[in-house]
């Protein structure tokens, strides 16, 4: 399978910290991580895994340390690489006033993608069937699954992830392992903040 990004993405964090409120949440975390890999943060609720995800998609300030993103060697200022960056949070994204077909939509307008892309993107989720279905009516582990369809639209080399299988069964925990191992065979990089070890080839990260 072709490569989705045939530049190289790395990511080198050295004694990063940040704060919520004006109150560090988390600090000294030093880590590198580069395209083909996962990384998985771990830690207690409350250790700052998703104020780490945020300062690494530039959403939170640092307060301490240096972050660096490069393609081929070359660092890049943060909000040139944010173009290259997926992130799925705790809500998804998910307009859930919306059925489930009309948010595909909208994602397809948002990353410019045809809508002949949702039939395979769908299948690939497992979501068929739900189409029709208002957002805020489908279960947790559905509106997960239906997050992720977002993300594989976004068709990004970067993914953060922060809980993906949170409130979903062994079985979506499996298809979306099975999602983040192709994406990382296929030389994305994915940072993910998770209660539980996937099953994928990772590294692990361990604050708090």
């Amino acid at each position: 399978m072709k490569s989705i990004c045939s530049d190289k993405v790395s990511l080198q964090c050295d004694e990063v910290a940040c704060a919520r409120g004006g109150v560090m949440v988390v600090g000294g975390v030093s880590f590198a991580v580069g395209g083909g890999e996962a990384m998985l943060i771990f830690g207690a609720n409350g250790a700052g895994k998703s104020s780490l995800l945020g300062a690494i998609a530039g959403r939170i300030p640092l307060m301490e340390g240096t972050l660096n993103w490069a393609v081929n060697d070359d660092v890049l200022p943060q909000r040139q690489f944010a173009s290259n960056i997926a992130m799925l949070s705790h809500d998804g994204a998910i307009k859930t006033g919306l059925s489930v077909e009309q948010n595909l939509l909208f994602w397809c307008r948002i990353y410019n993608k045809p809508r002949t892309d949702l039939a395979s993107i769908v299948e690939r989720v497992k979501i068929s069937g739900l189409e029709h279905r208002r957002a805020g009516t489908l279960s947790a582990g559905q509106m997960r699954r239906l997050s992720f369809a977002r993300i594989l639209l976004a068709d990004r080399p970067v993914w953060l992830l922060d809980e993906p299988t949170a409130s979903i069964d062994d079985g979506g925990r499996a298809d979306i392992s099975a999602l983040i191992g192709g994406h990382i065979s296929d030389g994305g990089l994915a940072i993910v903040a998770t209660h539980e070890a996937l099953d994928v080839p990772h590294r692990s990260l361990r604050i708090g």
